[in-house]
């Protein structure tokens, strides 16, 4: 590996002028390397490498193997790292070569690498990419530095005002002014209404979402005109469109205003000349779940049966009709074992053949191997197999919490939640106990046994599964004393005890201590009494998926769909819910109907106060969204707010803030199986408004 990375790198031509774009035979052949994404992850590899020695000065192609090599292939990544670090030294009057250097070594040698981008700056001050990366460095983590992100950043915008792609997007989210993004956005567009390659013109999306972005909402309506007339002008362009492009032809109605209709023009398109995209079955998902509704009552086991038995029909038919949309063979495995449609020997090949085509293609993968084992696990089918797997899995989650920790970047706090958290193992080694106990196995591997037996977490969220473990691992060495007692703490500490989810109850631990309590002689009535949790801590127990922020929520200023400003400082003296929300959010949009009616509910009450924070790229989207649901909460647009405020973040969250303005409790996730999600949404309101 190494002296073929040396030998490409030695190549190297020397920089010239800025280059904000690939050249469009450089375009053209990583475009077609990254669609071939079904090939083999070793065929890939060798055509990225050979990519990279024909156009070693693409900084595109270089970032991409470097991506590739760092994610996908972890063993061969420090020699192509080195290679590049090395030729970094070599060739220190290149700004690519420096730059390269540098992304290289962020995250393991930071400080190394901001020398080598400052080296580039030096030597050519406009190359955009150095300064670009300097932004992302300074943008959050241990170097964290905001105005010396935006200077950076605003290097990049001047140098590259109207090329903005996924990773610069991101840096932009985060650092830019309003000011400088406005005017991304007018470049973007006077490039785009000149060009007419449909490549570039893929563009769009992004330059739509950016302009509502940073367009008050009283001029929305004249951006939607707008998007009327580039929808004309796309719908022109292009003879031979493909999935892509009319999934943006789409998007454009959408947020144009464009009637129903008229935006099912596009869809029904979709589904007659793409059939086997992903987005045609997102088409034909949407439309089926419209027309299957999901049972209400989470208890109503004979409603979701028969549910789930259509679906399991409708799996059957879109894995087989759209074949790019792969997972869905996954999909429907999972639920046509849960269905017993399925027996143990077609089960066992179907998880084989995902755990070939997954190593095949992307290399070795945690999930890979853990969701398959898991599969098997929950009927105890194929024992030896499950091991096998688990045993992989288990080297890998070893190998992401020790990369996560080995991360230079992270602040001493962020490292610290990271080390008192149970990470990748805390899930994989109770899956990896179980896996030993199916196939008849007592010797733990000694880093299972070690992680298991260390100490007992900080945060109360991962007590339980601490002892669960324990538990586990107990009654594999047979001492079931242990065994029980640490059950029964794992029992006395979850923070919510499982519910009926789509008519099924699914509680492992109270099985697993169950199983060891009947076995060494207890009975039915004297486990139900040892396992009854213990009245000292209902407050605990009701806490769910909740945890304590472990920042100050900031003073924010932002303004809903209509133009009305809503401001924390404002809000003092009720309690309040906000909702972070999008409207590609698959959990987002099984949540917002209950938060519709939590906000019916209190909408007239003046001690309490429900809003919302969209977070949607595509910010065009939204109000489309609102009025096709008949939504009527306040959804305050907080894309730039929330991007802000975290490194990363997931949705959907719901955050309480007391009256004083203190943000005391966040969730993250949607809870399906709380059967009065609104009525527990009260609730903690009515609690905030006592807090201090």
């Amino acid at each position: 590996m190494r002296p073929y990375a040396l030998l490409f790198l030695a190549a190297w031509p020397a920089w010239a002028g800025a280059p904000c774009a690939p050249s469009r035979e450089v375009r053209d052949a990583l475009s077609n390397w990254q669609e071939n994404y079904r090939a083999p992850l070793s065929e890939r590899v060798a055509k990225l490498n050979v990519l990279a020695a024909k156009y070693p000065g693409a900084i595109e192609v270089q970032r991409a193997r470097m991506q590739t090599y760092r994610w996908s292939l972890p063993d061969q990544w420090p020699a192509v790292r080195d290679a590049y670090v090395k030729n970094a030294e070599t060739r220190s009057d290149d700004p690519m070569a420096l730059t390269l250097g540098a992304e290289a070594l962020h995250r393991l040698d930071t400080k190394r690498a901001i020398a080598l981008l400052e080296k580039a700056r030096q030597v050519a001050p406009d190359y955009p990419w150095a300064a670009l990366k300097l932004a992302d460095i300074y943008q959050a983590g241990k170097f964290a530095d905001k105005e010396k992100a935006r200077q950076a950043f605003d290097n990049y915008a001047q140098a590259c005002p109207d090329r903005i792609t996924g990773s610069s997007e991101w840096v932009m989210s985060k650092v830019a002014s309003p000011a400088t993004q406005a005017a991304i956005a007018r470049a973007l567009r006077a490039r785009l209404e000149k060009e007419t390659d449909a490549k570039e013109l893929l563009a769009y999306p992004m330059l739509w979402g950016l302009e509502f972005r940073t367009r008050p909402p009283q001029e929305h309506p004249a951006l939607r005109r707008q998007v009327a007339r580039d929808l004309d002008r796309l719908s022109n362009l292009n003879d031979r469109p493909d999935a892509r492009w009319m999934e943006m032809l789409e998007s454009a109605a959408k947020q144009s205003g464009a009637p129903e209709e008229a935006v099912n023009t596009y869809r029904d398109r979709l589904l007659k000349e793409f059939p086997s995209s992903a987005q045609a079955y997102r088409v034909a998902y949407d439309r089926w779940k419209k027309e299957n509704k999901e049972p209400a009552d989470h208890k109503d086991a004979e409603s979701w049966l028969a549910w789930k038995k259509k679906y399991l029909t409708a799996l059957k038919e879109w894995a087989a009709q759209f074949t790019d949309a792969e997972w869905l063979k996954d999909s429907y495995l999972s639920l046509a074992v849960e269905l017993r449609q399925i027996g143990e020997r077609e089960a066992v090949a179907a998880a084989e053949q995902t755990v070939r085509r997954g190593a095949e293609r992307n290399g070795p993968s945690l999930w890979t191997y853990a969701n398959a084992a898991d599969l098997l696990l929950r009927e105890g089918w194929a024992p030896g197999k499950a091991l096998a797997w688990m045993e992989k899995a288990w080297a890998l989650a070893e190998s992401e919490d020790r990369r996560q920790l080995e991360d230079d970047t992270l602040t001493d706090e962020r490292r610290k939640e990271i080390a008192d958290g149970r990470g990748y193992r805390g899930y994989a080694a109770l899956r990896y106990l179980q896996a030993l106990r199916l196939a008849g196995k007592r010797a733990a591997a000694a880093s299972l046994r070690a992680f298991v037996e260390g100490p007992s977490p900080a945060k109360k969220s991962g007590e339980s599964g601490y002892w669960w473990g324990r538990g586990r691992l107990a009654a594999l060495d047979g001492r079931t004393a242990d065994a029980l007692t640490y059950y029964q703490s794992a029992l006395l500490t979850r923070e919510k005890t499982p519910q009926l989810f789509r008519g099924v109850l699914r509680d492992e631990l109270l099985d697993d201590a169950r199983a060891v309590f009947l076995k060494n002689g207890g009975t039915e009535s004297a486990f139900a009494l040892w396992s009854k949790p213990r009245d000292a801590r209902p407050q605990e127990l009701a806490e769910g998926h909740w945890e304590k922020p472990t920042k100050a929520l900031p003073a924010f200023e932002l303004a809903d769909l209509s133009g009305k400003t809503w401001k924390l400082k404002q809000l003092e003296g009720k309690a309040l819910l906000i909702n972070l929300w999008a409207t590609w959010c698959g959990p987002c949009r099984a949540e917002l109907p209950h938060f519709q009616e939590l906000h019916e509910k209190t909408r007239e009450r003046t001690d309490v106060q429900v809003i919302s924070f969209n977070v949607d790229e595509e910010m065009g989207l939204v109000e489309p969204y609102m009025k096709e649901n008949k939504y009527t909460f306040p959804a305050l647009l907080a894309y730039g707010f929330v991007r802000g405020l975290f490194d990363g973040y997931g949705i959907p969250q719901n955050w309480v803030v007391n009256p004083q303005g203190k943000w005391i409790a966040a969730q993250i996730g949607f809870d399906a199986s709380d059967a009065d999600w609104v009525g527990s949404m009260i609730q903690r309101l009515e609690a905030a408004k006592g807090t201090r």
